[in-house]
This record gives structure tokens, C-alpha cells and sequence, in this order.
């Protein structure tokens, strides 16, 4: 197992092992990208000896390609006349077609043969590694030849392009791959004019020369680039001289421009693919080992997804974005736990005392309370604004009623609201009023908008009441006390006129988050919910009724994000039921936002989780502890984290057999 992440690294040892003339000029590298690689060559380097090199996670290949080694290449490949390259896409997974090239319609040409070395390799943190970054400046600002050259065109090609003229220096031959640390395709290079940064980009392609190019922009030579973002802002780039220059000193503030803005915009990028997974399929699982941050990205997406805002990275500032109304409005957050049960999921009987007298009352719990409000806005947003001014005069008057309903329970001796001699509300919930009588065994409820829906169909007496199909079955058989409290309903209504203006409600987005989702039982937590995350608005019957209703719906506007650790076999298990209707989505160990002077600690713990010491039953992404452990404000904070976190997790590893007994020693030393 050799250590080699790098095509000059690999170019070294296959050179030295096998006494071969390869470097920078004749070798051509690519890495598996999507179950291929992809390569560009110029057709006059085929006049030579070509080598490749072919990278998977695992493997390296060296290819030797002698000229001639087919009649024709225009018989076998695709040639650009725009460059006069080749353009080779290589299937890079195993299967029948592996080392076939696809790009010349179907032909299909076989690079198996021309394998001469295959070397196994230790991947353990390429993931996470920068990719090498570059700036250039490819503007004229004092003109060439008259001409004025402006980034921006360049650009803005079909295919973005960035492009240097050709010169007898180091600067032209990085840019064209002809010595060892040239770009590469996947580097990332900033375009620059003078001090002002235009964009950032990757590297597409391979150098070449393009006579249509050369005419437009003056430079000679070009790569294919895929821009990322534009420069917004007034910051300037710290580095100004020189028209190209590949970075490597961490701690130079050019490289840390540089290494910000793209951190900025692969974090960006990867919450828009997690919010639009989100999106279409409105419920979704970040699962990963313990320490990778899941709880933390799960609150970012339900932040973003209720107020189209990004959290801030400022401790304090963050705070206060989380405790913000608006969002605290749409968003819950809970976790779950081997005890935790339908009942406290979604909706259950409660037993509640009144005196020395129990009541068994059916209530809503999160889910269903969540998917209630969710629903009521989506109702209320899809309504006319002469509706809403009605509804918002029959909730002015309800309001008025329960304010009055509760004062008097509230001031009485007795804590009574009476409705009759014999009967009377001794509670106001969330939404209903509670009533019962001295000898009663029991208690009833009259939901707040029973009384609602008792005023828009004008039924005004008591035997009007007990008639309407539109009353529930409680309701009418209780007419005579729901008529002494309609009588009150009425009154306050006459004193709440319809409102001349109001504002017409947005339909808004609800997130709840599950944090440690697999730890209860989910198939039992869940029920029947299980057909209502897959069929969003459609009613879904529960086992308990509230107001006679057993019906439970889950809007489209209402989003649910659990998380999940992997390395815990302790917990529920999650079948394919449940799977097949949430999209599972990895959160993995990054080095990347490690503080630099952590990041040797975290290297160090990631070699322990590598087939020298992990067991055969598990795999590395899912136990990997995460860089959270290694997020410290200090170097002394750090040493205290992997005294008492660290290392004491990685020993309950082995004692749990995740990791070997061989780790120990190495565990020790940390």
C-alpha cells in the first residue's frame, strides 16, 4: 500500500521502478471522476512516447502508449480540428467495458492492453484535501499589438477558457503541463486584473492551441476552465505580480483569499444540492460518524429554508439569528430516544387532573401539531383577501371570547366559567374549552372552531344547532351548553366589525428537525405517518381521534430532517420502508475546516481507520470520528479535546470492536 496522492509522486515511482523516461512533458494524469476519466491530448504529442497515468481511490494505473501504436488515430478517436487534441473519456469502473474509451461513438477502443504497472494506494484523505490553487492575469492593461485583452471575454466563451501567451519561462511551461507542479485539470485558479479578482474557476482541461482563440484574444495557448462564482465586492487580491503563480504557503494571505472564497462556495454549493433534495422529497436523513457537524448543517438547511437566509458564522450573531421569532415560528427541533413513542410523536391520550377528578384527553404532539400549523397557513395563504378579513373577525371575536372565558375562571373562587347550573369550562386549552359538572365522570370539549364554523352558517339557536350536518356528533348531542356559549360568541361578534385592510398571509415553510433519528423505534414511532410523508395532502387516519376526527395530514409545506449516527448499533433499526421514503444523504470527516494547527491530530486519527486497525464489520465512513472533535479555539483547547473526547471515544471503539487491539498503542500516543 503505497502513500501517493499526487501525479508527481506517481510519476516518481513509476519512473524509479521501472526505469522509464517519464515526466511532466510526456505524461498525461486524470483521476476517476463519475466512472470516468476524462484526458485531452494534442494529436502531435502521439509522435512520441505518451504515458498515462490513471487514477482510482485505490489504484494507480501507468499506460504506455508508443507512437503508431494504431494506423490511424482519426480511425479510433474523436479529433477536435478547433485544437487538433483528442478527447478520450476512459470507464474507469470495473465491469466489462473498464479501460474502454466512449467518446468516438461507441467504437470503444480497449486501453487494457497498454496497462504496464498497477499499484495499490492509500487514499485516506484525498476527499478532503485543497485542491492546488492558481492565479493568473491574462488582461493587457498597457495593450499588446494595440489590442486590449479583457478577462471577462474570455470567460464568457461557450466554453469558458483563460489563456497566456507563449514564452521561454516558467510561467508558460505550469500553464501548458510541461514540468513537474503544472496545472492540473480540478486545480483552481483565480483570474485576476492587476489587484482586482474577476472570478474563480477550475481547471477543465489540458493546455491547447486554437487558431480561432488566438486571433480573438492575442494569447497562444488555452485551457478549459469551469467559473464557480464572480467577484462581488471592493476586496482586493494581495498578490499582484506575475502572470501566473501556483500557491502552496498556507499562511501567505494570497493563498488564504483564495482558500476562502472557495471554501465560501463549495459550502454554498453543497446546501443548495442538500435543499433541493429537500425540496423533492420533503423529508431527508444526514447520516454519518459522530462529530461531522449533522445537527449543525441541519439546523443551516431549516434557517435557509424558512427565511432564505444563511447562518452566520459568528457565534453571537448566530444565536440571535436562532432566536429569531420568525423562524422559532417554523421550526422545531427534538430528538428521539430508545423510550420515545407514537404517543409522544404524534398524537395521544393524556390523563390530566381537574380537583380530585381525572380526564383522559386525546392531544396533538409535535409532528401533528407542526403539520396543523403548517397546513392552516397554506390554507390561509391559497385564500381571497375578502375571506381573510372575514376569518380575521371571527378569530378578533374567538380571542375575545377565550379572553373573557379564562378571566373568569381565573378571578372566580370557585375556577368556573359557568354555562349552566349544572354545567361549566374549567379550562381553556390550545384549543378548546374544557367543561364538565360537580357530578360528571367525566369532561368534554368544545374545540375553538366549532364556534367558528357555528357563526359562517348563521345557526343561531340551539335546536338549529343540534340539526346541522356541518356541527360534529359532541357537539350536537352538548348543544345546549355550546348554545349558551354561542350566545356569548354572538355578542362579541356584533362588536368586531369586518376589517377595511389587512395583509394578505404568505405561505411559509416549517422544518422539523429529529436529531438522533435512529435511536427510537421508527416503525413504531412513526405508524401509519409512514404513507404520509410519501403522499403529502393527503388525510391519513390515526388510531386517535381528536374531536372526532382521526384524520391527519401532512402539507407540502412542512419539511423534516433527521440525523443519524452510523457508528451506533445500539439503536433502532431503519427498514426499507421508512428508507424508501426519505433521502439519505452522507456527512463525512473534513479536514478542510480543520484549524491548521489541529489538522495533524486529525490525520493522525484518521490512519486508525484504515484496514490495519479497523475490523472487517465496519466501514471507515461510517466511524470515522468527525472534524468537530478537532474544532478548537487553541492549541491548549485542542489538547484538552483529545484527552477527554478523543481518546476516550477511540478506546470505547475498541472495547466495542470497532477498532483492533493494535490501535492502542497508537491511541496512547495521541
Amino acid at each position: 500500500m503505497w502513500h501517493m496522492n499526487s501525479k508527481k509522486e506517481l510519476i516518481s515511482y513509476f519512473s524509479k521502478e521501472y526505469t522509464v523516461d517519464m515526466h511532466a512533458k510526456n505524461t498525461t494524469y486524470a483521476t476517476a471522476n463519475n466512472g470516468l476519466w476524462w484526458l485531452n491530448i494534442t494529436v502531435d504529442k502521439f509522435d512520441r512516447v505518451v504515458h498515462f497515468i490513471l487514477r482510482t481511490d485505490k489504484n494507480a494505473y501507468w499506460l504506455e502508449l508508443q507512437p503508431g501504436f494504431v494506423d490511424n488515430l482519426a480511425e479510433y478517436f474523436r479529433i477536435r480540428p478547433d485544437r487538433n487534441a483528442i478527447d478520450l473519456e476512459i470507464v474507469s469502473h470495473e465491469g466489462d467495458t473498464y479501460m474502454h474509451d466512449t467518446k468516438n461513438g461507441g467504437t470503444g477502443f480497449n486501453f487494457s492492453p497498454y496497462i504496464k504497472a498497477t499499484i495499490k494506494i492509500n487514499d485516506t484523505n484525498e476527499q478532503s484535501k485543497n485542491p492546488i490553487y492558481w492565479h493568473i492575469q491574462m488582461n493587457q492593461p498597457e495593450n499588446r499589438n494595440g489590442v486590449v485583452l479583457n478577462s471577462v471575454d474570455l470567460l464568457k466563451e461557450k466554453t469558458p477558457v483563460i489563456g497566456t501567451g507563449e514564452w521561454d519561462d516558467l510561467q508558460c511551461d505550469y500553464f501548458k503541463g510541461n514540468v513537474e507542479d503544472a496545472m492540473e485539470v480540478g486545480d483552481v485558479v483565480l483570474i485576476r486584473e492587476g489587484k482586482t479578482p474577476v472570478a474563480l474557476a477550475t481547471i477543465q482541461s489540458s493546455s491547447f492551441t486554437s487558431d480561432s482563440l488566438a486571433q480573438k484574444y492575442i494569447n497562444v495557448n488555452f485551457r478549459e476552465v469551469k467559473v464557480l462564482d464572480w467577484h462581488a465586492g471592493n476586496e482586493y487580491f494581495p498578490m499582484t505580480q506575475g502572470t501566473l503563480g501556483r500557491l502552496i504557503n498556507e499562511q501567505k494571505p494570497s493563498y488564504q483569499f483564495i482558500d476562502r472564497w472557495y471554501k465560501r462556495i463549495n459550502t454554498s454549493s453543497k446546501m443548495s444540492d442538500l435543499l433541493k433534495i429537500l425540496e423533492y422529497k420533503k423529508q431527508i436523513i444526514l447520516q454519518g460518524p459522530p462529530g461531522t457537524g449533522k445537527t449543525f448543517m441541519a439546523k443551516e438547511m431549516a434557517y435557509k429554508v424558512v427565511t432564505g437566509n444563511s447562518l452566520s458564522r459568528d457565534t453571537k450573531l448566530r444565536k440571535q439569528q436562532l432566536d429569531n421569532e420568525e423562524f422559532k415560528d417554523s421550526y422545531e427541533l427534538i430528538q428521539f430516544h430508545p423510550a420515545y413513542s407514537y404517543e409522544d410523536f404524534v398524537r395521544g391520550i393524556v390523563a390530566e387532573t381537574q380537583g380530585e377528578k381525572v380526564h383522559y384527553v386525546t392531544k396533538n404532539k409535535i409532528l401533528a401539531k407542526m403539520a396543523k400549523k403548517a397546513k392552516e397557513n397554506l390554507d390561509r395563504s391559497e385564500k381571497s383577501v375578502s375571506d381573510l378579513k372575514q376569518d380575521e373577525r371571527y378569530q378578533m371575536a374567538l380571542e375575545g371570547l377565550i379572553d373573557k372565558v379564562q378571566s373568569e375562571i381565573d378571578t372566580n373562587d370557585s375556577g368556573k366559567y359557568f354555562l349552566t347550573d349544572s354545567g361549566f369550562i374549567f379550562d381553556c386549552d390550545d384549543e378548546y374549552f374544557r367543561y364538565t359538572g360537580e357530578a360528571w365522570q367525566s369532561s368534554f370539549r368544545i374545540p375553538f372552531d366549532e364556534l367558528i364554523i357555528i357563526a359562517k352558517n348563521n345557526l343561531r339557536s340551539r335546536q338549529a344547532i343540534k340539526k346541522s350536518k356541518e356541527v360534529r356528533g359532541s357537539s350536537r348531542q352538548h348543544a345546549t351548553y355550546l348554545w349558551k356559549l354561542m350566545e356569548e360568541y354572538y355578542k362579541l361578534l356584533d362588536e368586531y366589525p369586518i376589517p377595511t385592510e389587512i395583509v394578505k398571509e404568505k405561505a411559509k415553510k416549517y422544518v422539523l428537525i429529529i436529531d438522533e433519528i435512529n435511536r427510537a423505534n421508527l416503525p413504531a414511532v412513526l405508524g401509519e405517518l409512514i404513507y404520509a410523508f410519501e403522499y403529502r395532502n393527503q388525510p391519513v387516519n390515526t388510531i386517535y381521534p381528536i374531536a372526532e376526527d382521526y384524520k391527519i395530514t401532512l402539507p407540502d409545506n412542512l419539511y423534516i430532517i433527521g440525523t443519524m449516527n452510523t457508528a451506533d448499533r445500539s439503536v433502532g433499526h431503519i427498514d426499507y420502508a421508512i428508507r424508501r421514503r426519505f433521502a439519505f444523504v452522507d456527512v463525512l470527516p473534513d479536514i478542510n475546516v480543520v484549524p491548521d494547527y489541529a489538522k495533524q491530530h486529525f490525520e493522525t486519527v484518521a490512519s486508525l481507520f484504515t484496514k490495519d486497525y479497523l475490523t472487517s464489520d465496519f466501514k471507515r465512513k461510517d466511524v470515522q470520528i468527525g472534524h468537530s472533535y478537532f474544532m478548537a479555539g487553541s492549541e491548549e483547547e485542542l489538547d484538552i479535546k483529545i484527552k477527554y473526547e478523543v481518546v476516550p471515544i477511540l478506546k470505547e471503539y475498541v472495547k466495542d470492536g470497532v477498532l483492533l487491539e493494535e490501535a492502542i498503542p497508537e491511541i496512547e500516543k495521541l
